[in-house]
C-alpha cells in the first residue's frame, strides 16, 4: 500500500514520529559503561509479537539512565538491524533495559500499540518498510528513517476494532500454524533418527545377519586406495605426455597418501565396517575462482553455494562466468558427482544427476567417488554429521564458517561394504519417502497460512477489515490534538 492509496473516510496518512515517541537504547561499551549490572534486551531477544528471554545478557547501567534505557509495559520494541522492523509489545509489569540495536516506541495520545505493531508487520510484508532501510550489505532501520515511516492512521475507536478483529482471526490461524510447525519438528526428529540408525549400522543389523558373506570393508578400502593411486599415476602420465616430457625416475614418489581420518571421539562401528577419510573415498577439488577481470573464455552457467540444497539443486537463479575449454575438466561437475558447500551452510550437499556437465565456483567442492563408494550413502552421513554438530569440528572461521579442502579431506566417513551401502540407501529412502511427502504438504500449508495472514493485514490497513463508524472521531482531529500535546520526555523522537 502506497501513500497514494485512497484511505477510508476519517483516516489519515501520518509519520511514525507523529504517533509515537521513540529512541534507541544504550550503547554497549564494557570499557565505558558504569553502574549496576542489569539484564538487557538485544535484537536476538525480539521476535514478531513476542520475546525470547532464554539468552539474556547483562550490562552496566546507572540509575539515572534507567528512564532513557528501559522499556515499560505497553512499549513497542522494534529491531534496528537483523530483520529491521521486527517488533513486539512489552507486556510485563517490570521495566527492562534495552540496547542500541533496538528502538523503544511509546505510542502517544491513546494510540493502540498493537495497531502500530500490526502496521509494521504489514509494512514489512509488503516491502514498504524496506524503502527506509540503510546499509549496502546489512540492513538497518535508523531512528531518522523510522520517524519517516508512513502510518495509515485510523480513528482511535476503529483502531481498537481492527486490533480486536485481527487478534480474533489470527488466534485460530496462529494455533493452526503452531500445530503444523510442531508436526514439522516431529518429522525432522524422525529424519534425524533414521539417519543416525543408517550411518551407525543399526538400520541394517538384520541385513548383516542375513548376509554373513558380505565383504569386509577393510578389503574394500584397500581396493579403493589401489584405484586412487592408479588414477593419480594415469593423470600424471597424461600430463607428462601433454607437455611432451619424459617422467623422471622418482615421479611415483610424489604420490600423497590420503589424509588420515580425524579419529577423536569416533564411535564404534559394526563388524566389518571401517572408518576412512573423505580424501580416501573421493577425488575432490574446489571450483573456479570468480574474477571478472582475469577470467577469460566462453560465458558458461555455473553453480554457486546458493544453488545447492540438501539432496537437490535450485537452478532458478544461475549466473555465468567465463571459462576456457581446457579448464572444463577441472571446473565442471558430471553425473554422479557429489557437490558440497564450502561456506554458507558448510557440508550441505547434493548429487548431480543431470547428463550434461555443469561448471561450478570456488565456493563449492566437487567430490567424485571412487568405485565401491556410494555417494548417496556418504551424503546421508554428511547430513547426519551436520545435524549432530559432528561436522562443525572441521569448520574454520570465527564469524563465517568454512569447510576448506584440507578440512574436508580429514572428515571421517564410516564405510560398510558396497552391498550394505546400497541396502542402507534403499532402507532410508523407503522410510523417508512418506515423511518427505508429508513435510512438503506441511510446508505448503504453512506458506498458505502466511499468505492468508498477509491478506488479513492488507485488508486491515486498507480499511476493509472492519466497518467504519461515522460517529468515530476522525484521525485528523487526533493528529491535531497530538500536535499540541506535551511530549513527556525531552529526549524523545528519532536518534
Amino acid at each position: 500500500m502506497s501513500e497514494t492509496t485512497d484511505l477510508p473516510e476519517g483516516w489519515a496518512w501520518t509519520a511514525f514520529s507523529e504517533v509515537a515517541d521513540h529512541r534507541l537504547g544504550k550503547m554497549l561499551d564494557k570499557r565505558k559503561n558504569t553502574g549496576t549490572l542489569r539484564p538487557y534486551l538485544r535484537n536476538v531477544n525480539v521476535r514478531w509479537h513476542g520475546f525470547d528471554l532464554d539468552d539474556v545478557l547483562e550490562m552496566r547501567i546507572e540509575d539515572y539512565e534507567l528512564d532513557k534505557y528501559t522499556v515499560r509495559k505497553g512499549d513497542l520494541v522494534i529491531c534496528e538491524g537483523g530483520e529491521p522492523g521486527r517488533a513486539a509489545i512489552w507486556t510485563r509489569d517490570e521495566p527492562f533495559a534495552y540496547q542500541k540495536a533496538l528502538h523503544r516506541a511509546r505510542p502517544r495520545g491513546g494510540i493502540e500499540a498493537a495497531y502500530l505493531l500490526y502496521m509494521l508487520e504489514d509494512a514489512a510484508g509488503s516491502g514498504r518498510l524496506a524503502e527506509h532501510f540503510t546499509g549496502s550489505t546489512i540492513n538497518h532501520l535508523t531512528g531518522r528513517e523510522l520517524a519517516k515511516v508512513r502510518v495509515p492512521l485510523a480513528p482511535l475507536a476503529e483502531q481498537r476494532r481492527i486490533v480486536d478483529a485481527l487478534e480474533a482471526y489470527l488466534a485460530d490461524l496462529d494455533a493452526g500454524v503452531a500445530a503444523l510447525k510442531a508436526a514439522r519438528r516431529d518429522l525432522d526428529r524422525y529424519r534425524r533418527s533414521v539417519l543416525q540408525a543408517a550411518v551407525t549400522g543399526a538400520l541394517t543389523a538384520d541385513w548383516r545377519a542375513r548376509h554373513p558373506e558380505a565383504e569386509d570393508a577393510a578389503s574394500v578400502l584397500e581396493r579403493i586406495l589401489e584405484e586412487r593411486r592408479a588414477q593419480w599415476e594415469a593423470d600424471q602420465l597424461a600430463t607428462y605426455e601433454t607437455k611432451g616430457k619424459t617422467p623422471p625416475k622418482t615421479w611415483r614418489d610424489r604420490y600423497k597418501e590420503p589424509a588420515a581420518p580425524e579419529a577423536d571421539g569416533l564411535p564404534d562401528l559394526p563388524p566389518r565396517w571401517v572408518w576412512a577419510s573423505f580424501s580416501a573415498l573421493f577425488d575432490h577439488r574446489l571450483g573456479k575462482m570468480l574474477d571478472k577481470r582475469k577470467n577469460t573464455g566462453t560465458l558458461r552457467p555455473y553453480l554457486r553455494n546458493v544453488n545447492v540444497r540438501w539432496h537437490g539443486f535450485d537452478l532458478d537463479d544461475v549466473l555465468e562466468m567465463r571459462i576456457e575449454d581446457d579448464e572444463l575438466h577441472k571446473y565442471t561437475v558430471r553425473k554422479g558427482d557429489l557437490v558440497i558447500c564450502e561456506g554458507g551452510e558448510p557440508g550441505r550437499g547434493a548429487i548431480w544427476k543431470k547428463e550434461e556437465p555443469f561448471a561450478y565456483q570456488k565456493a563449492l567442492h566437487r567430490a567424485r567417488p571412487y568405485s565401491d563408494v556410494d555417494a548417496e550413502f556418504v551424503l546421508l552421513y554428511l547430513e547426519y554429521a551436520a545435524s549432530s554438530e559432528r561436522l562443525r569440528r572441521h569448520f574454520t572461521g570465527s564469524t563465517i564458517s568454512h569447510l576448506t579442502g584440507r578440512a574436508l579431506a580429514e572428515v571421517a566417513i564410516p564405510l560398510p561394504s558396497p552391498d550394505e551401502q546400497a541396502a542402507i540407501t534403499e532402507a532410508v529412502d523407503e522410510r523417508l519417502s512418506v515423511a518427505e511427502a508429508i513435510a512438503a504438504e506441511i510446508d505448503c500449508q504453512l506458506a498458505r497460512a502466511a499468505r492468508l495472514r498477509r491478506a488479513l493485514l492488507q485488508r486491515a490497513f486498507a480499511g476493509r477489515l472492519v466497518p467504519q463508524d461515522p460517529a468515530d472521531e476522525p484521525a485528523s482531529v487526533l493528529l491535531a490534538r497530538l500536535g499540541g500535546e506535551v511530549v513527556p520526555e525531552a529526549a524523545s523522537g528519532p536518534e
